[in-house]
Formats: structure tokens, sequence, C-alpha cells
């Protein structure tokens, strides 16, 4: 409702001033001007859905100003000019403050990003200062934390979020409604002991081979599927034979979605379940390091160890494996 006293102002001008103060979106008691316009109250589309909702609808750009640069201190007091701010100097910080428009401390639910020119330690507490995963924090050129002041009276701020130089974000938790992380198709190695770069689900194929030869080898079944994740494969995988073929020389299943690991301790075994072939004694298989196949062995009962070879199958042989190796 808009009451108003109109003393020589034409209608157009009228308009004007009532189309400014609605998309302003404040609540006006008086004004007064060359053309004596006086409004007494002003109840903006804003307010209306306020009172109704508890909310006031948000479109465009919401933009914070960026406040002069503060110097790090044990307790580092922000501005009032904005909500972002350069921190220059390296003294380690332990506690944050900041004072609103006229010397009242913000209130809660105040969001702050700061901005580090350099190394500077900040310490965590459980209390005052929460950082991320309740560890000490020490910046870099670059790095950028986002805070939320959870106590207005005693100044208590939580850390939300780190970004670092290199793009990297530091978070306690993540919830994940979507319920998938998404790694590229190429991997992005890294060297990094506590870093998983890598995790992918797909099939693979079982190929049987005498000699690294498989002439006239043919399957009624032939599948398999594997997880990796980070530098591990878990994989199973089966096969049945139709037809052996012609070919000749030591058994291996080729095939492998991923070369081993060329280390000592890469080598591993896979756990296989056999039908129509023959061995002496114990049947075993294993992964080799730097391979990308699984060799078939025989072990007798005084510990001698060969290779299978075609002699030991048949056309209708079967195996069923699973393994798990490092590459």
């Amino acid at each position: 409702m808009i009451e108003h006293i109109l003393t020589g102002i034409d209608p157009a001008s009228f308009l004007a001033w009532v189309s400014m103060l609605f998309l302003v979106g404040y609540t006006w008691t008086t004004w007064s001007g060359a053309d004596d316009v006086v409004f007494s109250q002003v109840n903006t589309l804003q307010t209306e859905k306020m009172d109704r909702d508890g909310e006031i609808p948000w479109t465009g750009v919401s933009q914070w100003d960026k406040g002069g640069d503060v110097a790090s201190a044990a307790m580092l007091l922000l501005g009032t000019d904005g909500n972002y701010f350069d921190i220059t100097g390296t003294d380690g910080i332990t506690s944050v403050h900041q004072l609103a428009v006229g010397g009242n401390h913000v209130q809660v639910g105040t969001i702050t990003r700061l901005h580090f020119d350099g190394v500077c330690a900040i310490t965590h507490n459980a209390t005052s200062l929460v950082l991320l995963g309740a560890a000490n924090i020490t910046t870099a050129a670059g790095d950028e934390l986002t805070f939320v002041c959870f106590d207005s009276t005693n100044q208590y701020w939580r850390c939300v979020c780190h970004t670092s130089l290199t793009g990297q974000v530091s978070i306690p938790k993540i919830n994940l409604p979507g319920g998938q992380i998404v790694f590229p198709a190429a991997q992005n190695p890294s060297a990094g002991a506590n870093t998983l770069d890598d995790y992918e689900e797909k099939s693979w194929t079982p190929d049987l081979q005498f000699g690294g030869a498989k002439v006239g080898i043919t399957y009624t079944l032939q599948g398999g599927q594997y997880t990796k994740i980070g530098r591990v494969v878990c994989l199973t995988g089966a096969i049945t034979l139709s037809s052996k073929g012609s070919s000749n020389g030591n058994a291996s299943i080729e095939g492998l979605p991923f070369t081993s690991l060329n280390d000592d301790g890469a080598y591993s075994t896979a756990n296989i379940r056999i039908i129509n072939i023959s061995f002496a004694n114990v049947f075993e298989g294993g992964i080799g390091k730097n391979a990308a196949a699984i060799q078939l062995y025989e072990v007798t009962e005084a510990g001698v160890r060969t290779t299978l070879t075609d002699a030991n199958f048949a056309d209708n042989s079967s195996i069923v494996l699973s393994a798990i190796y490092f590459v």
C-alpha cells in the first residue's frame, strides 16, 4: 500500500519513483524533495514474500565486497568493509574476529573468504577455530579458506572449505546424494601414498593360449569382469572350450586388463577352479611381475613345479578364476 501526497508532480515521474522503490526493495518511511512527494509506507513484493514464506527471493548475481588487506596475526581482526580479504604476512593465526558496521560482532551465519598471500600457520581449536579434519593448516601463496561464524558473541568460526593454488579442495566429509564419484577415462597418476587417483569397472576377455598362440581355439563360454581401485586390480573370469585347437606349448591365460607392477613384491597368485584339465598333485596359477597373463602350473608332492601345456587340456576344458594384483 502506498500513501502519497502529490504537489506539482506529473504522473510519469511519480510512477518512476514508485518503480524505483519496488526494485530497490526497501521500506521507506518518508521522502521529500523538489517535488514534495512523501511516501509514508511502501510494502514491497520482497517484504510480502518475507512475511509469508520467511525468505527473500534472490535473482541476479550475489557480489561480495573486497575488504582492505589484513595483516596476519594471532587474533586475525577482519574489517567491516567486506567479506573477502587478502591476508598478508606470515604470523600464525589462532582466532578470527570480524566486526559489523557500527562496531558489533558479525552475526551467526556470516561467511568470510580469505586469500593468503604467503605461508601462514593456522591452529585448529575445537571450540573457537574449527579447521577441516580437526587439523592445523599451513597455507601456501594463493590458498583460499572459507569460514562461517557459528557463535557471534564469542566470535567462533568454522572453516568449511580450503582451496589450494593447484585447485585442490579440502573438505571434512563428502556427502554424495547422487551416489557417484567420476574419475577421468585416462588416469592422472599420483605418487602420493594417500591419494586415490583412479577407479574403473569394466569387462575383459580371458584368452587361453599355448606357447603364445591360439590357433583353432574356440569357446562355448568366455568372459571376465574387473574393478581397478587405485593401483589394485580385482578380477574374475571364466572359459569353457569347445575346441582346444592345434597350438602347442605352455598354457597361459592372456589378456589381463592391466600389466602387473614391475617389482619383486608384485608377484600374485590366482584362485582357479578347473574341469577336464589333467595335472599332478596340485594345480596353481600365478601372475608374475611386469606381466599381463596368468601362468598355469602343476606342483608335485615333492615340490617340483612344471608349466601345464596343451597336452593337459581337452576340447571341453573349463576354468573359473579370480585374482588380485598390483599395477
